[in-house]
């Protein structure tokens, strides 16, 4: 091993440093994250120990390269791991694999050697050393660290495992629907006066462990250095760090790019970063407008993003329009939205974006489907023939994102957000969507003293979200959420409304006193799409919406106040 910021797997011989090892004897304790003791947990140990150092024995490599993973993606940041943990976990899902998952969790293991490490940290290497006695000067730290080990598995070859509808751990209960969601990973590490306390979140036997240390004659840790923590009897790496400051690492503070920064979403996003303190320390929003680059144009688009150079994005830029707009011109909402996302997605991956989070929309959903739809019905069949262009432009994205995790190991993932109103929407009574174009028509009705005309039956049924708890939800989704995959981020199925009573809201909002009247002449659209956001309550069960009818009070109210500037 060496000094530097990586981890060097080369022999001893290759490296400019003579090495030395020092086996310290203190206190080393690897318990359970929430164990109340040592103790309490010693005999619990004690049954599985042999178990899990038998699959850390063979994974140990394992870790090694992911810690390589990890240092490249953070050269300056500390790391801190447990292969024990992390092995044993891999282990526990390749014993429910099957078929191409199962092949390529094995790819991945036949891999992983652990000669090189097991070979240069054996006592008899003390046999080695000019001079057997090194005087370690240590300082006290605590290295805390979690991380979530999507991506970096990603990039060592396992990506089947994490895609639904693609993984197989039928072996572990029977259903082919299962799939990992997420892997995390937290472990810690202090040194003081008394001795070293470890811990992950995998328990391990505390007996016979030592510290081992890369150093020179007089090795002073003043200086970024690597570590490890070795269980002697089999000869298992438990923990591999590498401390790189005396404080705990911190995340570097996002630079997120918003496409589509002007619109609903966008200006929605813009009020809870800005106005509702959204924003973390450190952290740069740059919200872009059609004014900034033309997305359709390739060339726009990349200088856009070579300017900025952004860690995170989140795309909204999209052709958009109501039922109308869409039924007329279903070939421009292909070709624009299919240009907009190619460009984006390709210049993001170009100035290495770390995370895409793209918009899509439960239109994309098969029209002839069963009820509620969810995540992995996406590709089930055909959309309703109303928005084919802009529903099947949208489904494209999610193909990108699958594509670029299998060949480039990088998560790009997208929201599916049921119908969105709220401030700064589009009002067009013509190509708006309909609650917007409602609101819009509801107002000039009651000036002009004519009934409400509603178009279509009122009997079709929509999930209404209000765009500020999208905003906030679409935060969660670029810090949090972990999955390659779409999220819906809907109310629930209980909260889906008709048409009519939309309307009904509507009335109640602007206080509208005149006759509200069906046209039957004008086409439905599709009856119904009502989403499950049972995977968003999965991960969110306490997150609260903003009432339906408060919600729409409140966009009446601003599209009242903001009437001569608003969109129509």
């Amino acid at each position: 091993m060496s000094r530097g910021r990586h981890l060097d797997l080369s022999p001893p011989s290759d490296l400019r440093l003579r090495l030395h090892f020092t086996f310290t004897s203190p206190r080393v304790q690897c318990v359970q994250a929430d164990c109340a003791s040592v103790e309490d947990h010693r005999e619990e140990c004690t049954s599985s120990s042999s178990v899990m150092a038998a699959i850390s024995n063979s994974n140990t490599d394992f870790a090694c390269k992911l810690f390589r993973t990890l240092s490249q993606k953070d050269p300056s940041g500390n790391i801190f791991v447990s292969p024990l943990s992390i092995s044993s976990a891999l282990a526990m899902v390749y014993l429910g694999a099957k078929g191409d998952t199962a092949t390529q969790m094995a790819k991945l293991e036949k891999k992983l050697t652990r000669a090189n490490l097991e070979e240069w940290t054996k006592r008899d290497m003390l046999s080695l050393l000019d001079d057997p006695e090194v005087h370690v000067h240590l300082p006290k730290f605590k290295l805390e660290e979690d991380y979530k080990l999507n991506d970096p598995l990603a990039k060592l070859g396992m990506t089947y495992v994490f895609w639904a509808g693609k993984a197989d751990l039928s072996g572990m209960n029977g259903d082919k629907k299962l799939f990992l969601s997420r892997v995390a990973h937290k472990a810690f590490v202090e040194v003081n006066e008394v001795g070293t306390e470890a811990a992950a979140a995998t328990a391990t036997d505390d007996s016979d462990m030592d510290l081992s240390m890369v150093s020179v004659e007089h090795f002073t840790a003043d200086h970024p250095f690597l570590f490890f923590i070795r269980h002697n009897k089999t000869k298992s790496i438990l923990f591999l760090g590498s401390l790189n400051t005396q404080m705990s690492c911190q995340t570097a503070p996002m630079k997120v790019l918003v496409t589509g920064g002007s619109g609903l979403v966008g200006k929605a996003i813009q009020h809870v970063v800005k106005e509702e303190g959204g924003a973390r320390e450190g952290e740069e929003w740059i919200f872009l407008s059609s004014k900034d680059a033309n997305l359709m144009i390739k060339e726009e688009t990349q200088a856009v993003f070579e300017k900025h150079r952004p860690t995170h994005v989140i795309h909204l830029a999209a052709m958009v329009g109501g039922l109308f707009k869409n039924m007329r011109c279903n070939l421009d909402f292909w070709r624009n939205n299919v240009y907009i996302n190619d460009n984006v997605l390709q210049a993001a991956h170009e100035v290495d974006v770390v995370k895409v989070v793209s918009c899509l929309s439960t239109c994309i959903f098969p029209d002839k489907t069963t009820y509620p739809i969810d995540e992995t019905m996406i590709h089930n069949g055909p959309p309703h023939e109303s928005n084919f262009g802009y529903a099947y432009a949208k489904r494209m994205i999610d193909v990108y994102n699958r594509a670029h995790l299998e060949q480039h190991g990088k998560y790009y993932t997208a929201v599916i957000p049921t119908n969105v109103f709220g401030p700064h929407d589009n009002f067009s009574i013509e190509d708006g969507h309909v609650l917007p174009g409602l609101i819009h028509k509801a107002y000039i009705a009651q000036k002009e003293g004519k009934p409400l005309v509603v178009w279509g039956s009122g009997t079709p049924r929509r999930q209404f979200i209000n765009s500020l708890d999208l905003a906030r939800l679409f935060l969660w989704v670029l810090r949090d959420y972990p999955e390659v995959d779409p999220i819906i981020l809907s109310v629930g199925e209980e909260d889906e409304v008709t048409i009519k009573e939309a309307a009904d809201a509507v009335v109640q909002g602007l206080n509208f006193k005149g006759e509200v009247v069906f046209d039957t002449s004008k086409a439905d659209g599709q009856f119904k799409k009502t989403a499950s956001n049972a995977k968003l309550r999965r991960y969110l069960p306490d997150f609260t919406f903003t009432p339906f009818n408060q919600a729409l009070k409140e966009t009446c109210d601003w599209f009242v106040a903001n009437y001569d500037s608003a969109r129509k």
